[in-house]
């Protein structure tokens, strides 16, 4: 048979490439379709697009949102306060870290999904706040696009000056502002609900 060799005298067959050399194969095809251009390999890209998952999770963008409403709605309202406030903060803090000092080499990368979880949380977070009837929900979705707001300036966090990259401070500077501004007002809100329910 062709592509199949004989493992001996009892005319059983096996496929003539072993597994670890098709599964070489594929690897390598894989390889040439997710490397971008420059010095980043598919190993890489995989890496950056779990991690920047994982953050999406934690910030609650959208489509890894579906957490928020329940959770803020079923905790108690200073529990919420925490989670849409300081959870939050540390998942963009986090986001920033790991793409100003650790994805410096993979921007063509992350910044189509940041560009993509920014537009999806701002345009679903509103239009599904407008329907809610319970604050807490609707303050949930607000949150979500928020989130997509902060996420917008993140896909410039590194912009060409000649031949090589460099930081771009303004894209900071606006993150850490909006997050501040987010935290106050936020709490604000839920302070008037801790009240009114009261």
């Amino acid at each position: 048979l062709p592509g199949y060799e004989s493992l001996g005298w009892f005319g059983v067959f096996a496929p003539a490439k072993t597994p670890e050399v098709i599964v070489s194969k594929i690897s390598a095809d894989i390889g040439k379709v997710l490397t971008l251009s420059g010095d980043t390999t598919a190993l890489q890209v995989v890496a950056i697009t779990f991690v920047i998952v994982g953050f999406a999770f934690k910030v609650s963008a959208v489509p890894f949102h579906t957490w928020a409403p329940d959770t803020y709605q079923g905790a108690p309202t200073p529990v919420t306060a925490f989670l849409s406030v300081g959870s939050k903060a540390g998942g963009f803090v986090g986001l920033l870290s790991i793409v100003f000092f650790g994805f410096w080499f993979g921007h063509d990368a992350w910044e189509p999904v940041l560009w993509f979880l920014a537009a999806a949380s701002i345009i679903y977070g509103n239009l599904v706040a407008l329907k809610q009837t319970n604050i807490v929900r609707m303050l949930a979705y607000s949150s979500v696009s928020q989130g997509g707001f902060i996420l917008m300036p993140l896909f410039v966090a590194w912009k060409h000056s000649g031949s090589s990259l460099i930081a771009n401070r303004d894209s900071l500077t606006a993150i850490v502002t909006y997050l501040l501004v987010y935290a106050a007002m936020n709490l604000g809100a839920f302070g008037v609900v801790m009240a009114v329910a009261r």
